[in-house]
């Protein structure tokens, strides 16, 4: 009798235990929710985990009868930095991990535990109707987790499953995906725009859904168009392109009127059982009323200073992306041991039979005719090859240091850096590192050494850049060699550069490292620059590549880079001074001082003002030849001649680093002061004569420089602005012919 009782006994248990533990049955990856070290005091575990967690929460064996669809651990986020609408719980780690309810106020847990369609909540008593118990906890965080039906846990998570497929989070987002932001007033969008229209979904994977557009009008919506979209990972999407054909007929004929010249645009997601509507965007017929960032060229593949072989297929991938638009590729592939070639689609696969480096360069340009450019370098390798690289200045760069508060300005140096540069030997599939900085691995290989093509790797080798001498030119904007300099070490070298050197247009200057390896294998690199943001004679600041302003305007661009007015970084037109507006308009643009136009030392009239001189066009480059770079020049108050003169002083240097001596105390190898004459501009240089009492060692011959420019770029202006522009160029005319009249009688 008592053998039977304990059979019923162990019956009843084990009927007891598959009714109130059904969730922790076995199940698919697909319909697990996640996963528990026991099935009371337990740990935690996603649902993909190490899998040594063995109870399982399973979602059939909780809600029977529900779809599950494709990608239930997705979570679905209603709006940007929003909770995600089917949390379950949250998880401290993907393992071994505490729990957190859902609707807990805290500081988040890490993990998110979603799935399907379920909605959930923490509740400190049975789950209402309609809800169904998932796990319990023992706490709202911190807690360790139990499953149904234990009931040693009081903090019970309820959810809900829906059956119908819905729709949430319409929202606009630009072309290359960024979302556009709910803005009040909306974001502008223009005619040549493509826009996305994009919607989350639950249920409704491989469906399609329909996109309608519309004009928000007082009373009913105007329809434009109507698209389908399929929907893939619980999202849909379509591109609505402005300026189709279609489309504007419709958009024409709703402008004008009450409309004006811009509509409201917003969009509905429709699927049979729900409709979703979005937030506007403002369509302007106005172009000139949008303006986006320009485009993005990124080259995906291949990879720079990646190391590729001969004979191999290598994959050129574009990454370009535009806010506004599909954008057109152009590629220039530029072998060094070979002739260049243009591609133009966005990938393509291309073999090189020849060893050596290969320039890469991707031009993309987005619809408005905007463009950005970006450049890889891959090495073909042979036995030994060198690539060479120019790090600093970088592609497109506008080199500049903005100056200290005083002295000295010029001549300056830059930092040149080839440390990107290497070289490898290979013999067969065997690739040693032999100098410089290597990768670590090809990005490539032929089938022959056994890795299906894959990535082999580059042995180190002890030595570092001994092996590699770098040659370094630099060449002014005739392209005459300024100076060379031959050298081993790192591949970063220090050039001297001056006020004469100083960039009048974009790009204008270049530097060519050429990098050998001892056996005689070389490899060269040019690189275009600029050098100062001050150009067009100084009538143009420049921000960035494609962001210029006139100095001329009330913008407060005169100011430099350093953003303070009166510093050595000013940028103004010769003889002008970035000055402050007027109460109506108090922005700093270049102005004739009060004093009169000063173009050289010799104007100054004060002890102050000549000895307190920030500009470093005053004096200009008023020296010959390449001075070290411990020379300085300043504008100096004579109390002999009652007047400012040029000073020139150089400072000890020294024998093994080339460092100056600066400070108090500094050593002064020589000080020499002048007084100078200036020739009329002759194709856009002057000649600057010296004369002093310094005696023979401060003799100097005459240098040529830059004569700087007042011409003014004039843009649409108005009949009355045209006037005061014609008075003010009359001004500045009469001021120079004046002051070249008294000079002239002084002698």
């Amino acid at each position: 009798m008592r053998r039977l009782i304990k059979i019923l006994s162990f019956g009843l248990f084990f009927i007891l235990l598959l009714v109130f533990n059904v969730s922790a049955q076995a199940c698919t990856d697909n319909e697990r929710i996640l996963r528990l070290s026991s099935t009371s005091n337990a740990h935690g575990e996603i649902y993909n985990g190490l899998g040594n967690y063995g109870t399982q929460i399973c979602f059939p064996n909780l809600f029977p009868g529900y779809s599950i669809g494709a990608n239930p651990h997705d979570c679905i986020i209603p709006n940007e930095g929003a909770e995600p609408t089917n949390l379950v719980l949250r998880l401290s780690d993907d393992t071994n991990a505490h729990a957190q309810a859902p609707d807990y106020t805290g500081t988040a847990y890490p993990i998110d535990i979603c799935y399907g369609s379920l909605i959930c909540v923490s509740s400190t008593s049975a789950c209402p109707s309609g809800q169904t118990e998932v796990v319990s906890l023992f706490s709202d965080t911190n807690s360790n987790l139990e499953t149904v039906g234990t009931n040693n846990y009081d903090t019970r998570i309820c959810c809900t499953a829906s059956t119908n497929p819905n729709i949430l989070n319409a929202k606009w987002k630009y072309y290359d995906g960024s979302e556009i932001p709910n803005n009040d007033p909306p974001i502008n969008v223009c005619r040549n725009n493509y826009i996305i229209a994009s919607a989350q979904t639950v249920g409704l994977n491989g469906q399609q859904i329909t996109f309608r557009f519309l004009d928000d009008d007082l009373g009913s919506d105007d329809e434009i168009i109507r698209l389908n979209a399929n929907v893939v990972n619980n999202r849909a999407e379509i591109a609505l392109n402005l300026g189709d054909s279609a489309v504007q007929t419709i958009i024409q004929g709703e402008l004008g009127g009450t409309e004006g010249d811009d509509l409201e645009l917003l969009f509905e997601a429709i699927a049979p059982s729900d409709t979703e509507r979005s937030y506007q965007v403002t369509y302007q017929n106005n172009s000139a009323l949008c303006s986006f960032e320009p485009p993005q060229a990124n080259i995906e593949a291949p990879v720079h200073r990646g190391v590729y072989f001969a004979n191999t297929e290598i994959p050129f991938t574009s990454g370009c992306t535009s806010r506004i638009g599909p954008v057109t590729n152009e590629w220039t592939i530029t072998p060094q041991n070979g002739q260049p070639f243009t591609r133009t689609e966005s990938t393509f696969n291309h073999t090189f039979t020849s060893p050596g480096q290969v320039n890469v360069k991707l031009k993309c340009t987005d619809l408005d005719g905007r463009f950005d450019v970006n450049e890889s370098q891959m090495l073909v390798v042979a036995s030994p090859y060198v690539l060479a690289y120019i790090n600093e200045p970088r592609l497109n760069e506008i080199t500049y240091r903005v100056p200290p508060v005083s002295g000295p300005y010029f001549p300056n140096e830059f930092s040149f850096n080839a440390s990107d540069s290497f070289a490898v030997d290979s013999s067969g599939c065997t690739l040693v590192c032999i100098g410089g900085n290597c990768p670590i691995e090809t990005e490539n290989s032929l089938l022959s050494c056994g890795a299906s093509g894959g990535p082999i790797p580059i042995t180190p080798q002890a030595g570092g850049y001994s092996s590699l001498f770098f040659n370094w030119t630099f060449l002014d904007s005739d392209w005459t060699s300024e100076w060379s300099s031959f050298e081993t070490g790192n591949g970063i070298y220090s050039g001297s550069v001056q006020y004469d050197d100083m960039s009048n247009t974009l790009n204008d200057k270049r530097i060519i490292v050429n990098v050998r390896y001892t056996n005689g294998a070389s490899a060269q690199f040019e690189r275009e620059f600029t050098l100062g943001r001050c150009l067009n004679n100084g009538n143009t600041y420049y921000a960035s590549q494609t962001e210029s302003y006139s100095t001329n305007e009330a913008n407060d661009k005169c100011k430099g880079g350093d953003g303070s007015a009166g510093t050595a970084d000013d940028c103004c037109a010769t003889g002008l001074q970035c000055l402050h507006g007027t109460t109506a308009n108090p922005l700093y643009s270049c102005q004739i001082p009060s004093g009169g136009m000063v173009t050289e030392c010799e104007d100054f009239r004060n002890q102050s003002e000549c000895n307190g001189n920030t500009n470093p066009a005053i004096p200009q480059a008023s020296y010959g030849g390449n001075p070290p770079a411990c020379t300085t020049l300043r504008c100096q108050w004579s109390s002999t001649s009652n007047s400012c003169g040029l000073n020139v002083t150089t400072y000890q240097s020294s024998s093994t680093t080339g460092a100056c001596s600066s400070g108090p105390g500094a050593i002064i190898t020589s000080s020499c002061s002048y007084t100078t004459s200036t020739s009329e501009c002759v194709n856009g240089r002057k000649t600057i004569s010296y004369s002093t009492t310094g005696g023979v060692a401060c003799q100097r011959n005459p240098v040529i420089v830059p004569c700087g420019s007042l011409s003014f770029e004039l843009g649409f202006f108005t009949l009355r602005e045209f006037l005061l522009s014609i008075l003010l160029i009359g001004a500045i005319y009469f001021v120079f012919n004046i002051r070249k009249e008294i000079k002239n009688n002084e002698k």
